[in-house]
């Protein structure tokens, strides 16, 4: 465990984590103290250091119980975790002794009651209260999403965050979400703002419903990645943040999305080569609204940008002056722009 009382790992059944008073008394690796438990008996513990912080490790059992053979385990196990973390200094200075348990509730692995209340007393969370999810990602360099998480959430997040891939996500109760949208509008005021972009899930009842707050997450990060959203932040409850997305997001990943797109775009639903550029146009007019601002906007000729409207309007066998029209295009064009669908959270690991 460590010196907070999070009990890391366990074999056998789940103890009670060890008093404060207790650690305290702990000898370094390679020795261990032999201590009364607090449960009754008697347990040998050893103190070793994980990226710069005390861990704990423990063997307990009835009084008498113990020998010097639990001794020996004790100390070539508590040797073979140093070893590991001074093999990669790289990652044993950034050690997140809970990312592991905000992974397993994120990614759908604590697949049962029992199993997400052992993880929220652990994170210090009511697994039965309101939970936003948050994603934060830096794509051009990643450990900045680690520091805006920790810039911005202070010691509201309380350190309940883990890595997935080039991402940073973490959990906050509800209550505690708005005071984290509040840090986060006052670093990008601050003028930190550039390179990176903070995703919220909506409201989620329990602490269950994590992976679909995970998945609302990706979702609005995938968008501002390919440009469709600008950030830096984006609430996934908050239509001037996500525009018309949420209400897509409900048909993402269903096959009516792609067949109305296609039906509706024809040719340029492969968006390939030169359907690309008029896919472009068609977006950029829907934007702007004229041909000589999406002249401006794209830096081409307007006599370019006229054609390609006609070729658009053939094409797709739409009227761009009809607002009906516009309106089935427009969200055609937005169907194009959401990202793959996901698999679903059991298949997904964290990278």
């Amino acid at each position: 465990q460590d010196a907070e009382g999070q009990v890391l790992a366990q074999a056998g059944p789940e103890p009670a984590p060890v008093s404060p008073g207790v650690l305290g008394r702990a000898r370094p690796y390679p020795a261990a103290a032999l201590l009364p438990s607090r449960a009754g008996g008697e347990l040998l513990l050893t103190t070793m250091a994980a990226g710069g912080r005390p861990a704990y490790l423990a063997l307990t059992s009835t009084t008498g119980g113990l020998t010097e053979r639990d001794r020996l385990v004790l100390s070539i196990t508590a040797g073979v975790c140093s070893s590991l973390l001074a093999r990669d200094p790289r990652r044993a200075g950034r050690v997140n002794i809970t990312g592991e348990l905000v992974a397993d509730l994120l990614l759908g692995r604590a697949s049962n009651e029992a199993a997400v209340h052992a993880r929220a007393q652990r994170l210090g969370l009511d697994p039965q209260a309101p939970v936003v999810v948050g994603l934060v990602a830096a794509p051009e360099n990643p450990q900045r999403g680690i520091d805006v998480v920790r810039r911005a959430t202070g010691r509201l997040a309380r350190e309940r965050w883990v890595e997935l891939g080039d991402e940073v996500a973490f959990l906050v109760p509800a209550a505690e979400a708005q005071g984290i949208v509040e840090m986060f509008r006052s670093l990008a005021r601050s003028g930190g703002s550039a390179g990176w972009a903070v995703a919220l899930s909506a409201c989620l009842s329990r602490l269950r419903e994590a992976p679909e707050g995970l998945r609302q997450a990706r979702f609005a990060l995938a968008l501002w990645r390919n440009g469709a959203l600008p950030g830096p932040l984006l609430r996934f409850e908050a239509v001037e943040d996500l525009g018309l997305f949420s209400l897509l997001y409900h048909l993402w990943g269903h096959r009516a999305s792609d067949e109305f797109r296609r039906t509706i775009l024809g040719p340029l639903a492969d968006r390939s080569g030169r359907m690309a550029d008029l896919v472009e146009t068609l977006q950029a007019y829907l934007t702007w609204g004229s041909a000589g601002e999406v002249a401006a906007r794209l830096g081409l000729h307007r006599n370019t940008v006229s054609y390609r409207l006609n070729r658009i309007g053939q094409l797709t066998g739409r009227d761009l002056n009809n607002p009906q029209h516009r309106l089935l295009l427009h969200v055609a064009v937005l169907l194009g722009l959401m990202p793959p669908p996901e698999p679903p959270a059991a298949d997904r690991e964290a990278d």
